[in-house]
């Protein structure tokens, strides 16, 4: 992975934030919890309606070609409105 894609401390606002999904099923293993893999099983669930998504080992259809993923891993604080 590029150097520039990486955070330099890789932990923001004090939870340690994994540079790809293997790593994030790591972190959620070391800590008892599920807070990685909830966030990938969502954003999986949103994108999958505009791909057919193959097994491994499956080969793409004539016509068409296979695009590997890469899953970027953000903490964002929860706006002002749903504070209050």
């Amino acid at each position: 992975m590029s150097r520039s894609y990486r955070l330099r401390t890789g932990y923001k606002f004090g939870l340690r934030v994994p540079e790809d999904s293997k790593e994030a099923y790591e972190i959620d293993k070391e800590n008892g919890d599920t807070f990685w893999t909830d966030a990938i099983t969502k954003e999986m669930q949103n994108v999958y309606v505009a791909f057919d998504v193959k097994g491994p080992g499956e080969k793409a259809p004539p016509g068409y070609k296979h695009i590997p993923y890469r899953l970027i891993f953000e903490i964002k604080l929860p706006s002002q409105e749903k504070l209050d």
